[in-house]
């Protein structure tokens, strides 16, 4: 046998039946059962990275997934450190957390609130899916309220023009925290144009929780100015002071 007549026997005996077997084994396995877009977008989607967000009262110390039973085991929740770094008590903080599935969909939303949150401090918070057969992989924990509780209030009781010109100012100041504060007291005068011609300042050091001390300040305005009223502001010492 030559080689043109092995060329010949092993030729397809009908080249469009197995065109046509090639086309419908395509369309059966690799045409119409390809992923479409919408299933290909399904098949990409993944958790996004945990987040949890401060701000300038609150510091996210440290936050990651509490598992249900060790480490490897389902989520859920969330394990979060917080610390109060405002300059005073935060009578009320809301949380806002949403937990996410390993596609990155929303498994629950939970609301935490923290009362009496005191300055310096720290608390940790186990924040806790109620959704049954829930496995958190992801969160977003986001501070949606905050209430610092006020250290101090003061009122000016009397105010005084003295011969010589000067102003003196007495009052109270009252310490409404839960703790033990240093505060100052710092008095605007303004005269008939209401332009300032000076500002006083007066610390005031170890308020007991509750306590009320009484203040007396003297002001001197320039020469030539007059004091009509004035203004009293609360602040930390610090604050105040810089």
């Amino acid at each position: 046998m030559t080689e043109k007549d092995n060329i010949q026997d092993i030729r397809p005996a009908n080249i469009t039946e197995d065109l046509d077997a090639l086309l419908k084994n395509f369309n059966e396995t690799s045409g119409e059962g390809l992923p479409s877009a919408e299933k290909l977008a399904e098949m990409a989607r993944k958790a996004p990275e945990p987040v949890a967000n401060g701000n300038k009262q609150v510091e996210i110390v440290s936050h990651k997934v509490l598992p249900k039973s060790g480490e490897g085991s389902p989520g859920k929740g969330v394990y979060l450190e917080i610390k109060n770094i405002a300059s005073a008590a935060i009578g009320k903080l809301t949380l806002q957390t949403l937990m996410f599935d390993a596609k990155g969909y929303v498994i629950d939303t939970v609301e935490k609130t923290v009362t009496d949150f005191q300055c310096d401090k720290t608390r940790i918070l186990r924040i806790v899916t109620s959704a049954e057969n829930a496995d958190v992989k992801s969160y977003e924990v986001k501070i949606t309220n905050i209430a610092v509780t006020p250290v101090a209030v003061a009122t000016g009781d009397e105010r005084k023009i003295l011969p010589n010109g000067d102003v003196n100012v007495s009052g109270m100041i009252k310490n409404v925290s839960g703790i033990k504060t240093d505060a100052s007291i710092a008095v605007t005068f303004l005269d008939t144009k209401k332009e300032k011609p000076g500002t006083v300042v007066l610390p005031v050091k170890d308020i007991e929780p509750g306590s009320v001390k009484n203040f007396s300040l003297l002001f001197r305005p320039p020469t030539g100015e007059k004091v009509k009223t004035y203004t009293i502001d609360i602040g930390e010492t610090a604050e105040m002071t810089a």
